[in-house]
């Protein structure tokens, strides 16, 4: 037998059952009531005397998005039924023109064009009807003017209904001003119902005004309080309601984060204070509706005003920040985090054999079987050990068993002995490299990361306008494309964009830089551009003229193994890397073209320099085993800064001319490749207009007589203040060492010269032979 609390219980899960499917239904039945009270409150808009034209707007907008079109359909119904129950102008030609529209569900628009061209159907009844029924000139006017507002309208309301069905998380601006429009249009609609002395146009401003400033505060506030009163002096009201609404969301948005009962306390006085200020004597019709606003206001649930909070704060441009810092901060957990890693990284252990197991090895293999054996491992155990010791650990090859019945078989035992120790060396060695190219690789992201944080903790809302410029810019000179990001990066502008490659030619891209260069007052060039995005930064006060020349071994015909590259970083960066492989030919060549070609990658993938070396040589020994090498001699120059670091490993010197002085910047690193560990020399100097390296191989020094009469060869071609071009540097170095070879070099000759100027309209030229 059942108790009460049992039945009771029973009873209300029964009813929570009955209530869930209602429950489930209830945000689909408040869009569906939204639409019919939407469609119900266009009908009566009016702004100054026009003819309703955004109802028919909105049912051409609801069938270009194809939705149902029976809830409008009712809501146009009771508009109508509501003018037959006020014995008021029915505006017979307003609804002619929404059944019309309602008889194209069948057949809806397909673009926006065509939906306009549907409400210019619906609209243009009217006209018909006054032309077959002539009319005063006024009504002949203002229903003209009703179908170009309509034509007008329809792109807005299609986007506005449009954004219902995405659910766009941030809004832009243009679809803010298109709901704008909608609510407006809404709000001046219901303006003009009344229920008794409520008026439901100022009961629903006066409850807008409440809802924004619980929500946005007082900008906000301000912001509902003027369209609320616009809309409302659109249908015929007094304009000193826009005065009414616009103070008190002043008033009301200052005491934001309060509780509900203050602000709509605040909202009684700000309305009875008005209403005497505006209109010399106390509006009881207005203050009746402004209660009621406060106490629907007050009924709504707390998720309303939460939702309504939200929806501003994506509106704000503080939001954008916020995302930012969210990604500020994750980066700087992640880079934490590898951090760790690459410092907690296990040791390499794999066991070393000791001397006990080793010769108990050897005992095993050669031992077993013999006739010998309880003599050797019993008798004499204590010698036998010692002696296996001496020879197959120690290597003391004097020390052998006379009566070893298998001491022929000692020396192959040694060999296989051996190898099991250098295969266990070879084993050691590449795990250590795998572990170190880890290390290598994690602290090298972890380092691309905080730069990448650096970079984006210098913004500020400078760049907003920056992108502003941009995106206008780009829609001006119609260039089919979109900007990814402009930003300043250590105060330097750079901007991305995207663009259409088979609608956007180069001399249009061209074109848009040299504008918006021309608009943003700073010099700008594209210093990146693939197959659909282009790179456009500010261009620094310095610049490079590069060229490098090769001549290979012999009579020339084989391929020279040296190679080089000349290349851009973003942020300024000029990179001059030049490399000899080993030996010549093309093994030689490949190996060094692939040396800098990985390099090359590394630095783009935010790898510094010195991290960038130690992962090519951990690549190198893991594909070679140390049987392949190359040199790496890498010139990094700032061109913002006018400062470079000079890299090498394994290198010839380099020699910077500086005016009339000649320095040489030697090396004693290894090449890349050899060791486990990489120890590259750096040398790090400044430049200015007109100053030039010159990188090269030994090749050259040796066919031209040696470092000195390099020297002295450069000395003779920069005398007298003289300014040689990069090219005609190259080209004496080549022939001077051509001419002491006889012409026929004994090693792959390379030089690379980089000449440093102040920048001009020209950005770059390399050239190569």
């Amino acid at each position: 037998m059942s108790t009460a609390v049992q039945r009771s219980r029973a009873a209300r899960r029964g009813a929570k059952h009955l209530r869930s499917p209602l429950w489930e239904d209830a945000p689909a039945l408040g869009r569906h009531a939204a639409e019919v009270f939407l469609f119900f409150f266009l009908c009566l808009s009016e702004c100054f005397r026009l003819p309703s034209p955004f109802a028919a707007c909105a049912l051409s907008a609801f069938l270009l998005h194809k939705k149902r079109l029976f809830y409008p359909a009712v809501g146009v119904a009771l508009s109508l039924g509501l003018r037959l129950l006020w014995q008021a102008n029915a505006d017979v030609w307003q609804y002619a023109g929404l059944a019309l529209l309602l008889a194209f569900n069948s057949r809806p628009p397909r673009a926006v064009w065509m939906a306009s061209a549907y409400t210019a159907c619906a609209l243009a009844i009217r006209l018909a009807a006054h032309i077959l029924f002539p009319v005063t000139q006024e009504e002949m006017i203002l229903s003209v003017l009703s179908l170009a507002c309509g034509i007008l309208c329809t792109p807005a309301l299609c986007h506005a209904v449009g954004l219902a069905e995405e659910a766009r998380m941030r809004l832009r601006i243009d679809d803010l001003l298109c709901c704008v429009v909608l609510g407006m249009l809404t709000l001046s609609g219901a303006g003009r119902v009344a229920v008794g002395p409520v008026n439901v146009g100022f009961l629903l401003s006066g409850l807008l005004v409440l809802l924004s400033a619980a929500a946005g505060g007082c900008a906000a506030a301000v912001c509902a309080g003027i369209l609320g009163g616009v809309s409302l002096a659109l249908c015929g009201h007094a304009d000193g309601y826009v005065v009414c609404f616009a103070f008190s969301g002043i008033v009301c948005g200052l005491f934001y984060g309060r509780k509900r009962p203050v602000l709509c306390l605040i909202h009684l006085l700000c309305v009875l204070f008005t209403s005497y200020a505006v209109r010399s004597r106390l509006d009881v019709t207005f203050l009746i509706t402004a209660g009621l606003s406060c106490l629907v206001f007050l009924l709504l649930p707390r998720r309303v005003i939460t939702g309504l909070f939200t929806l501003l704060r994506r509106l704000s441009p503080d939001d954008a920040d916020n995302e930012a810092a969210y990604a500020q901060s994750t980066r700087a957990q992640w880079v934490g985090s590898i951090d760790a890693l690459s410092r907690l990284l296990p040791e390499v252990r794999l066991q070393t054999p000791e001397p006990q197991e080793q010769v108990e090895d050897v005992m095993a293999r050669l031992c077993e079987g013999c006739e010998r054996l309880p003599i050797c491992w019993s008798d004499k155990r204590e010698e036998t050990k010692a002696m296996f010791q001496r020879y197959f650990t120690e290597n003391d090859l004097s020390a052998r068993m006379e009566d070893c019945l298998r001491r022929d078989a000692w020396p192959a035992l040694v060999l296989e002995c051996e190898r099991a120790r250098a295969q266990f060396s070879l084993r050691y060695a590449y795990a250590q490299r795998e572990r170190e190219a880890a290390r290598t690789h994690l602290s090298a992201i972890a380092q691309a990361m905080q730069n990448l944080s650096r970079a984006g903790s210098q913004g500020d809302r400078g760049d907003e306008q920056l992108r502003g410029e941009a995106e206008y810019l780009l829609r001006q000179m119609r260039v089919t494309g979109k900007i990814v990001y402009a930003l300043r990066v250590s105060q330097h502008i750079r901007v991305a964009l995207r663009y259409e490659a088979q609608l956007t030619s180069q001399r249009q891209l061209e074109r848009y830089g040299e504008a918006l260069s021309a608009t943003l007052c700073v010099p700008l060039h594209i210093s990146q551009r693939s197959k659909d995005l282009i790179l456009y930064e500010e261009t620094p006060p310095l610049a490079v003229d590069c060229c490098q020349i090769a001549v290979a071994a012999g009579d020339g015909k084989s391929a020279n193994g040296d190679a080089a590259l000349m290349r851009s970083l973003p942020g300024g960066v000029e990179l001059s890397m030049l490399s000899d492989g080993m030996g010549h030919g093309e093994r030689a060549h490949e190996e060094s073209e692939k040396t800098l070609e990985l390099l090359s990658l590394c630095l783009d993938a935010g790898y510094t320099v010195p991290d960038a070396l130690d992962a090519i040589n951990c690549i190198m020994l893991s594909s070679t085993d140390g049987e392949q090498y190359a040199t790496v001699d890498l010139c990094a120059a700032d061109l913002w800064r006018g400062t470079a670091r000079l890299y090498k490993l394994g290198a010839c010197p380099s020699l910077l001319v500086s005016g009339a002085s000649l320095r040489v910047l030697e090396s004693g690193a290894l090449p890349l490749g050899i060791l486990p560990q990489v120890a590259s020399s750096a040398h790090t100097f400044s430049f200015g207009d007109g100053d030039m390296l010159l990188q090269f191989t030994d090749g050259l020094t040796d066919s031209i007589g040696g470092l000195r009469a390099l020297e002295r060869q450069v000395e003779l071609l920069t005398r007298d203040g003289l300014r040689p071009t990069p090219d005609a540097v190259c080209d004496a170095l080549i022939s001077a060492a051509m001419r002491r070879s006889g012409g026929v070099p004994q090693d792959d000759m390379s030089v690379l010269c980089t000449l440093f100027r102040k920048q001009t309209q020209k950005r770059r030229e390399k050239t190569s032979r």
